[in-house]
């Protein structure tokens, strides 16, 4: 970074005495100097015009926080805003950017890696509902374990995925039977061996989860002797002669549990199995024939030895860092909560030559005095109690830290080209250190004019912001960074209580044929409805709907209790569970033409959908030839043909005390 900084500066002193002013290099720099031409790439040609404004907002508000501390931030994070990105000519306007906060659950049990993946899984499916392919989607960790745990849980749900940092077979559930199969011939006294052999007997071979009863039941006859194991596993239909398998090098002994207990069966776990016997048959040709030796070996290296993944229609999981370069049209980035300064026991070697001390000065062998000139030390705030040499080495350190944790998310924001996901932890932001990526993405959507304006400031509780949904009117920017003006020569009114409101999706309130306001309240119902998953997202819903100038601000508390009226209508309650799955206003697409949509799909986990339609109270002047009911009917029929077997549709007259009908 420094070398690119000092070229654009043609500061090549700097660089000379980086590289020793006596050296050959020294001499190479001198020669760049009158050769040195600064050209300015300030367009983006990758990304829709949304994940363009919001990288230019977002790090142009993190590194204002943070120059003062950071002066260093300036060289690449200028004041100036050169950094600042243009979206290309004919970039899409329509682009989505959405920053989510997870956090464990010490109820259920669900740690924060749980959380993460499933939020990662959630938006995955969200992708491919809307039309994207499995290789259209990327998702890119900090750190090659999460990247691991991503794709293990990935492949455990059958989702094609190529992984640059592969597959690990310490995650392969067969795998892990076989060495522990080994692991019980090794050592047939080790009660918890024992129970783990049993209770991935029941996994890998039969394919059940061992529910409290049949634990407890595992536990038992673990704690026995080696004889009921195996006699637990004849009665089951799997006998084992441990005397036999004992005369087997660990190659045979691989071979034979994985026939004898068809662990080939299995087809989603072949490459692990596969790869794992390549090597223990390497082993035992290049080493040793012995059981105990393979097992310390597979200690050593069960961590690093992987199953690279190799389909062509496939989620991309990578480290952000081998993403330099690529692009993909929706980019999800889970583990967004990452330190931005050294870890406690990372090393820095310090230059001690400004240091003046006697206790750096040392006898050698020859009985001459000799002085310490450099050392390492643990990059701990420690060293700003250090003499002031030190601790502004410490200081740089820290600074070029936490400006390559700039640049690395800046890689990361940077790679979609429709849509960016950023999942990051949820905490009490009030404690604890503000150099972590949790803490930038919470300031940017607390303090932040971008998020205040769009409506997406921070409020506890509330842990989804889809930041692209901004009113444009509001929230975009011209190139010198002010507000676009609008001038009103003339304005025509109503009374002084109503404010001026400007919107172009006339049709979610205005009859569009006659350009009349016809039923005006049950519209604005529909439109608050098609953004609600349940009660909590109520007061989140009509403040988007206000600052799109679709309601009135003294319209939304009456219209708040209507939709509660809705929300909690004792047959519609559970439709409203935000843990489903919910489309609103999907249109449907066959072979023949293009359908409407219901106003709200909901998934259920069995399979099970139910289908709702909102509609106005029937008047005297209504239609004949429309039928509620009918066109319901309809869609659910549809849904029918596209193979969901339990459909059931609501019609929802949207009358002061709601009224419902159930429609199959």
């Amino acid at each position: 970074m420094d070398q690119i900084v000092a070229l654009h500066r043609k500061d090549l002193e700097s660089l000379k005495v980086a590289h020793n002013p006596n050296s050959w290099t020294a001499d190479r720099i001198d020669m760049l100097g009158g050769h040195l031409e600064n050209e300015l790439l300030d367009t983006n040609w990758r990304s829709a015009e949304p994940i363009v404004r919001f990288n230019n907002d977002f790090f142009e508000f993190t590194a204002r926080k943070f120059d003062s501390q950071h002066p260093k931030l300036a060289d690449v994070f200028d004041t100036e805003r050169l950094f600042h990105q243009k979206p290309q000519p004919k970039a899409q306007k329509a682009g989505h950017v959405q920053i989510d906060f997870v956090q464990k659950d010490e109820a259920s049990g669900k740690d924060l890696t749980a959380a993460m993946l499933d939020m990662t899984i959630e938006h995955l499916e969200k992708a491919l509902s809307d039309g994207y392919r499995y290789g259209d989607i990327a998702i890119l960790c900090r750190k090659k374990a999460d990247a691991k745990a991503l794709a293990n849980e990935l492949n455990a749900r059958q989702i094609p995925l190529v992984s640059a940092d592969s597959l690990s077979l310490e995650f392969s559930d067969p795998v892990k039977w076989i060495v522990t199969v080994m692991q019980v011939l090794q050592r047939p006294d080790h009660k918890m061996l024992r129970y783990e052999l049993l209770y991935l007997f029941h996994r890998v071979v039969q394919g059940i989860f061992p529910d409290d009863e049949l634990t407890g039941k595992l536990h038992a006859v673990a704690e026995s002797d080696i004889t009921s194991v195996y006699d637990y596993l004849t009665a089951a239909g799997y006998p084992l002669d441990p005397y036999a398998l004992g005369q087997l090098n660990p190659y045979e002994l691989a071979e034979r549990l994985t026939a004898q207990f068809g662990l080939f069966r299995q087809a989603e776990h072949n490459p692990f199995l596969f790869r794992f016997l390549d090597e223990v048959l390497a082993f035992n040709q290049k080493r040793s024939g012995h059981l105990s030796d393979f097992l310390l070996y597979w200690e050593s290296v069960r961590q690093k030895i992987s199953v690279e993944g190799n389909a062509r229609n496939a989620v991309s999981i990578q480290t952000i860092h081998k993403a330099k370069g690529l692009e993909f049209p929706v980019v999800i980035i889970p583990f967004a909560n990452w330190r931005a300064e050294p870890i406690n026991d990372s090393t820095i070697w310090l230059d001690l030559t400004s240091v003046r001390t006697d206790k750096l000065t040392h006898e050698n062998g020859t009985g001459q005095l000799a002085r310490l000139m450099s050392a390492p030390a643990n990059t701990t705030n420690k060293l700003r109690g250090t003499p002031k040499a030190i601790a502004a080495q410490y200081e740089e350190e820290l600074t070029r830290t936490f400006l390559e944790n700039m640049n690395l998310l800046y890689v990361a924001f940077t790679r979609p080209t429709d849509r960016l996901y950023v999942i990051s932890e949820a905490k009490d932001f009030s404690k604890g250190a503000q150099n972590t990526i949790s803490h930038w993405l919470y300031a940017f959507l607390r303090d932040s004019d971008v998020a205040r304006n769009c409506g997406c400031n921070w409020q506890e509780g509330v842990y989804r912001y889809p930041i692209s949904l901004c009113n444009e009117a509001v929230s975009r920017q011209n190139e010198d960074g002010v507000l676009d003006e609008i001038v009103l020569d003339e304005v025509v009114s109503g009374h002084r209580g109503q404010d001026l409101q400007l919107r172009r999706q006339a049709d979610r309130v205005f009859d569009i044929a006659t350009f009349e306001r016809t039923r005006e309240r049950d519209r604005k119902l529909c439109a608050a409805l098609s953004l609600i998953k349940g009660p909590e997202s109520i007061d989140k819903a009509l403040r988007q709907l206000i600052s799109e100038g679709l309601v009135r601000k003294a319209e939304s508390d009456e219209l708040k209790q209507s939709l509660l009226a809705i929300i909690e209508h004792p047959t519609l309650s559970t439709l409203f569970d935000a843990s489903l799955r919910i489309d609103t206003d999907r249109s449907i697409l066959s072979r023949r033409r293009m359908h409407g949509a219901p106003h709200r799909v909901v998934h259920y986990p069995d399979g099970h959908i139910v289908l709702v339609q909102y509609e106005s109270v029937p008047t005297a002047d209504a239609p004949d030839d429309y039928s509620p009911v009918d066109s319901l009917r309809y869609f659910t029929n549809l849904y029918r043909d596209m193979g969901y077997p339990e459909v059931e549709g609501r019609l929802v007259y949207l009358a002061a005390e709601p009224q419902v009908v159930k429609v199959s």
